[in-house]
């Protein structure tokens, strides 16, 4: 059964599809999954398949985009009780739907600070620069900048893309609030007002670049954008972009339970394709020359550790042969907490609504802003000693990151129409965490979740 046909690429319901082989079989139909598809097969020569085990949802309206939460299409992977935060469980939020969290999430657009992404190369990954990155943080980018007259200073031509298939831009009708009394408190704070939190020095407060269409506000994300194209007003617009792409196949409700190993040349492992679970039960394959596992980030662990890849102790408990001693896998797992601070405004207070698609202000403040001079002393002594759980190389670029100022906290300012009225609402953000945990398998079954310790240990 095709479930939907997008121009000449093929959506299909796998339990229909015969085993086939293809040029790369990628596994995960998310926010990296459907753009690598979509950038191998602008090689009319390379054929691509992509395995989701999710179905394909149209979730665009950003109004309602935590509705998601809790339902078939969230992963809800919860982690253990965290010692260190009172026992506490905490869900972590993942989409189970084509185009994974890029569905589900907040639609934010920030770009890492420079010195962020020169860190990679200091560790070894030669080419991960700022200049690297930007090329292809355009190619992927069409940017709308003037959508409202409260967004100005933009330089789009130096660090914005304007032909991409993900499109970006502002929240429209931004509430004057913002403008007449947070940009005043912002500078009256001796904060800095950045115009473009995209430029690769994103300290201070600035517009939020969320990714959505200009005309409707309705999500852009990575299902849209490299496999469907919603037009404004039909639903599918004629300027799909992945037009005659007949080298690329989406398979929906397509769970794999593990990677096909060829004979080993050389004695190295070598994938040749993966099983998969169909929406009807039935258990496939398809092969390929390359697999790439792009399931996520507690998601993509458990595909290598049931396929036998990861660390030899974790795999002998599950009974699962080890095809590749690889202990890394799984570890190094950290997130950023967060906590919303809401104050209810007056009823006479003179403030309208605005947009009701995201939050227009987002701050990215330093340590040095957020902190006191002796509380700042007394993190300065906190970190003389290293977290056993980080790498020492980690450590000391983290380290770095504070004494050079880098971001520590976002903050998302936003206004929102409460039973009792209007409240201004603060999300704060812990951006460069020092916790570090992990997600391994605690059953060698492909439906059950991840075990996930220490995500967001203190």
């Amino acid at each position: 059964m095709i479930s939907r046909a997008f121009a000449t690429t093929l959506l299909l319901c796998a339990s229909s599809v015969l085993a086939q082989s293809y040029d790369y079989v990628i596994v995960g139909g998310g926010t990296a999954g459907l753009t690598l598809a979509g950038r191998l097969t602008e090689n009319s020569n390379l054929t691509v398949v992509v395995l989701e085990a999710g179905g394909d949802e149209n979730i665009t309206d950003l109004r309602n985009r935590y509705l998601p939460y809790g339902t078939e299409i969230d992963w809800a992977i919860d982690t253990l009780p965290q010692a260190s935060a009172g026992g506490r469980v905490y869900t972590h939020r993942q989409g189970k739907v084509l185009g994974g969290s890029s569905a589900m999430n907040g639609a934010v657009q920030i770009r890492p600070d420079t010195r962020e992404l020169e860190t990679y190369q200091s560790l070894g990954a030669t080419g991960w620069t700022w200049e690297t990155f930007l090329t292809y943080f355009k190619k992927s980018e069409n940017f709308t900048a003037d959508r409202d007259p409260l967004v100005t200073g933009i330089d789009t031509e130096s660090y914005h893309g304007t032909s991409g298939p993900v499109d970006v831009s502002f929240g429209n009708n931004i509430s004057s609030f913002f403008s007449e009394y947070a940009i005043p408190a912002v500078e009256n704070m001796n904060q800095e007002v950045n115009a473009d939190n995209c430029d690769g020095s994103p300290i201070g407060a600035a517009p939020q670049q969320i990714t959505v269409y200009p005309d409707t506000y309705n999500r852009s994300y990575s299902a849209n954008a490299y496999c469907e194209k919603y037009d404004l007003v039909n639903n599918m617009s004629p300027d799909f972009p992945v037009q005659d792409r007949t080298n690329l196949v989406v398979y929906t409700d397509s769970l794999v339970s593990k990677i096909l190993w060829a004979d080993n040349q050389d004695g190295l492992a070598v994938a040749s394709g993966v099983e998969y679970i169909s929406s009807n039960g039935s258990t496939l394959q398809v092969y390929g020359d390359s697999v790439i596992v792009s399931a996520g980030t507690l998601n993509t662990p458990k595909v290598l550790e049931l396929s036998g890849v990861g660390d030899p102790s974790i795999l002998s408990d599950l009974g699962v042969d080890v095809k590749v001693n690889s202990t890394g896998v799984g570890k190094n797992l950290q997130n950023q907490l967060g906590v919303n601070v809401i104050y209810k405004l007056k009823e006479d207070s003179g403030v309208t609504l605005g947009s009701e698609t995201q939050a227009p202000l987002i701050s990215l403040l330093p340590l040095q802003t957020v902190l006191s001079e002796e509380d700042q002393a007394i993190s300065v002594t906190m970190l003389q000693e290293k977290n056993e759980d980080i790498s020492q190389a980690q450590f000391e670029a983290m380290k770095g990151y504070i004494a050079d100022g880098l971001a520590q906290t976002e903050i998302n300012w936003s206004l929102q129409d409460e039973d009792e009225g209007l409240s201004l609402q603060f999300y704060t953000t812990d951006l460069h965490t020092f916790s570090r945990g992990y997600a391994v398998r605690s059953s060698s079954r492909c439906l059950s979740v991840a075990h996930v310790q220490k995500m967001l240990a203190c």
